[in-house]
């Protein structure tokens, strides 16, 4: 699946990124389900991030629903 996300990467300027979901991984957090994604677009790329902590409250979008 193919979507986007909205995070702020400077002060409280809103950037958007491009997310791939490229796996799921069941019943691994506390009895929850991890989904795994790749990221790309505006700062993520600029800043060749590959891991990037604190994004929890930064909200995904495929299809038009979070």
């Amino acid at each position: 699946m193919i979507g986007y996300g909205l995070t702020t990467f400077h002060a409280n300027t809103i950037s958007r990124f491009d997310i791939k979901v490229i796996g799921i991984i069941k019943n691994t957090n506390v009895g929850h389900d991890l989904i795994l994604v790749r990221m790309h677009g505006g700062p993520i790329t600029e800043r060749g991030a590959n891991l990037i902590h604190g994004m929890s409250g930064s909200p995904i979008y495929i299809g038009g629903k979070i």
